[in-house]
């Protein structure tokens, strides 16, 4: 009797001990997990301040003026403005309404 307690307190204290084993082992992972994360994390919240920075550097007017200049980059003057009037159709069979529209006096139609 007192040799299958001692067996059976054995048995339990050794899967007692490999459960503390096997939970050891799962808070180091998660532990290592939990770091690798907030790295990540706090890499991505820096580079999100750097953007946020960029981009109110470029908002502002002047400051992309000056670096437009230092890169000669040009600003584009608005083209003639060319108004298209689009007459009616009277039938179903009448032409296409891009041939009976109205071009201005020079305008082509290709």
């Amino acid at each position: 009797m007192h040799r299958n307690r001692f067996w059976i307190s054995i048995f339990v204290s050794l899967a007692f001990v490999f459960g503390l084993l096997v939970q050891a082992s799962r808070f180091t992972m998660l532990s290592r997990q939990a770091s690798r994360l907030e790295m990540e994390q706090e890499a991505i919240a820096a580079e999100n301040r750097k953007l946020e920075a960029e981009i109110a550097v470029l908002t502002n007017r002047t400051r992309t003026d000056v670096l437009a200049g230092r890169s000669n980059f040009v600003t584009i003057q608005p083209e003639e403005k060319m108004t298209i009037i689009i007459e009616p159709r009277n039938s179903a069979s009448d032409a296409d309404p891009v041939n009976t529209a109205k071009l201005p006096q020079g305008a082509r139609h290709d």
